[in-house]
């Protein structure tokens, strides 16, 4: 059972309005494709959470 949903809850609310007040910030400053570049720019960052993830992993198999 996870105790944690009220915790998540907060987080994506959060990370909501960041990407709000980020889509005002590039629109205002002229990016003409503000929703493909905050998509591109959370898979990016997905990807090297992934990756560093993996590299962590095998590190610490290295340690044991």
């Amino acid at each position: 059972m996870c105790y944690c949903s009220g915790l998540i809850k907060a987080i994506d609310a959060y990370i909501e309005k960041a990407d709000k007040d980020l889509k005002k910030r590039l629109k205002k400053e002229g990016f003409a494709e503000v929703d493909t570049t905050i998509e591109a720019a959370s898979e990016l960052e997905e990807s090297i959470a992934n990756t560093l993830k993996e590299q962590t992993a095998m590190f610490t198999a290295d340690l044991n």
